[in-house]
C-alpha cells in the first residue's frame, strides 16, 4: 500500500501536458508540486520532467544532489539521443511517453514507494546491526569481568583439592563460585550462584565482596543466616523477575561435617568413595525455590558427615543442560568417572557443552559451572 505522504513534482510549459500528469495521480495518495525554478520549497520524492520544457536541464541539474527520483516525459515520437543517454548514464532514473497513461504514472509511484521502505529498511537494518554489535561488545565486557571474579585456581587447602570450570552464556545473569579457607584456618567456605539479570548478578558480587571480609572474621555463623544477610541486601534492589539460586557451605575440619543451606537450581552430589560405601551417590536436594522478591522462603541448615575419599560436586542448571537435565544420566556420569581424576569430569564437562555449539566463538545459553572437591586418602583431621 503507497504512503499517502508522498511529494510529487511536476514541470511542464504545456499545460495539456502538466493536468494529464495531475489527473493520473490519486490526491489522496499524494501531494503535487508545481516546480517553477530550481529552489525548490518543499522536498520532493519524484519529479516527472517534461524534456521539452525551456527549464528542463536547469530542474534536471537541481535536482541531480537532492536524490529525487526523476522522470522524464516525452512523447512517444519524439526521436532525441541526449534523452536515452540521460537514462543510461544514470541522470534520469525513468521515462514516462505520452499520451500519458495512469496506470504507468501510478505504477512509477508505487516504484518509488517501494524503493523509499527499502531504504528504511536497510536503515533499520544497518540501526539494528550497529545494536547488535554494541550488545554483543557490552556482552563481553560483562562477561569478562565475571569471569575475572572466578580465578583459574583457588587457593590450595591442606586435605581437599578442587577443580571447577566456569563457561559463559549469552542469557543475562550469570554464575560465581568461590572456594575459600577461613581466617582460622579450621575452616572451608564453598559457594556457588546463579542470578538471572546482570543488574542482580552485579549487585551480587558487590554484597559478597562487602561482607566477605566481616565474614571472616566473625565467629564462624549458620550457613543460612550467612545467605540470609546475603539475600536482604540484595532485596533493596532486586526487580521482581530476578532469582537467585545459591549454595553456600562450611566445612568443618576438626569434625569432617559439612553444614550447607541452599536455594533454587545448584545441583549438589556427595560421592562416597572409601571402601565401605563404595561408590554410593547422594543427591542433596536444596528442596527451596530460588530466592526472590516475592518469594517467602525460609533457609535451613543441613548437616552431612565427609570421609576421606569423598568427592563433593557442585554444578549450576548449565552443567545439567550439558547432560540434557537428566539426573540420572548424571549419576551414571559419576558412578563411571568413580575412579577418574576429577579434571576429567571438568574435561568432559566443557566437551560436552561445546559440542552443541557451531562455532568456537559461540557461548552457550546460559552460564554454567562446576566444582568438583575431593577429599584426600590420607587427610587428618585438625586437633
Amino acid at each position: 500500500m503507497m504512503k499517502t505522504s508522498l511529494c510529487v513534482g511536476i514541470l511542464s510549459d504545456s499545460t495539456t501536458t502538466y493536468a494529464e500528469i495531475e489527473k493520473s495521480i490519486p490526491k489522496n495518495l499524494a501531494r503535487i508540486i508545481e516546480i517553477q525554478d530550481g529552489n525548490l520549497k518543499s522536498p520532493i520524492e519524484i519529479a516527472f520532467l517534461d524534456c521539452r520544457s525551456k527549464r528542463f536541464k536547469q530542474i534536471l541539474d537541481a535536482l541531480q544532489p537532492l536524490g529525487v527520483y526523476t522522470v522524464v516525459v516525452l512523447p512517444e515520437s519524439f526521436c532525441s539521443e541526449e534523452v536515452p543517454h540521460l537514462l543510461q548514464e544514470g541522470f534520469v532514473d525513468d521515462l514516462l511517453l505520452t499520451p500519458i497513461r495512469p496506470l504507468e504514472v501510478l505504477g512509477k509511484l508505487n516504484h518509488v514507494t517501494y524503493l523509499a521502505r527499502v531504504r528504511d529498511l536497510a536503515s533499520v537494518n544497518a540501526s539494528l546491526k550497529d545494536m547488535i554489535l554494541k550488545f554483543e561488545e557490552d556482552l563481553k565486557i560483562a562477561r569478562s569481568i565475571q569471569k575475572s571474579m572466578i580465578p583459574e585456581k583457588f587457593p590450595p587447602v591442606h586435605g581437599l583439592s578442587v577443580r571447577h570450570k566456569y563457561i559463559s552464556g549469552f542469557k543475562s545473569g550469570g554464575d560465581y563460585l568461590d572456594f575459600y579457607e577461613f581466617d582460622d584456618k579450621n575452616h572451608v567456605g564453598i559457594l556457588m550462584t546463579d542470578s538471572t539479570g546482570y543488574g542482580l548478578s552485579s549487585a551480587l558480587m558487590t554484597v559478597i565482596l562487602r561482607l566477605s571480609l566481616k565474614l571472616s572474621k566473625e565467629e564462624i555463623v549458620k550457613p543460612s543466616v550467612a545467605v540470609e544477610q546475603i539475600f536482604q541486601e540484595l532485596k533493596l534492589t532486586m526487580k521482581p523477575k530476578e532469582t537467585l539460586s545459591i549454595f553456600y557451605g562450611i566445612f568443618n575440619r576438626k569434625t569432617f561435617e559439612l553444614k550447607f543451606t541452599g536455594a533454587g537450581d545448584i545441583g549438589f552430589f556427595r560421592q562416597s568413595r572409601f571402601s565401605g560405601e563404595k561408590g554410593k551417590i547422594e543427591h542433596m536436594s536444596m528442596q527451596n525455590a530460588p530466592l526472590s522478591v516475592s518469594a517467602d522462603i525460609k533457609l535451613t541448615d543441613k548437616k552431612i558427615k565427609v570421609e576421606p575419599e569423598d568427592r563433593l560436586v557442585l554444578f549450576s542448571d548449565g552443567f545439567s543442560d550439558a547432560y540434557n537435565s537428566d539426573d540420572k544420566e548424571i549419576i551414571k556420569f559419576f558412578e563411571k568417572t568413580l575412579k577418574e581424576d576429577s579434571m576429567e569430569i571438568v574435561n568432559d564437562f566443557s566437551y560436552r557443552l561445546k559440542k552443541k555449539l557451531t562455532d568456537d566463538d559461540d557461548m552457550p545459553e546460559q552460564d554454567s559451572s562446576v566444582m568438583v572437591i575431593d577429599v584426600e586418602k590420607n587427610v587428618l583431621r585438625i586437633a
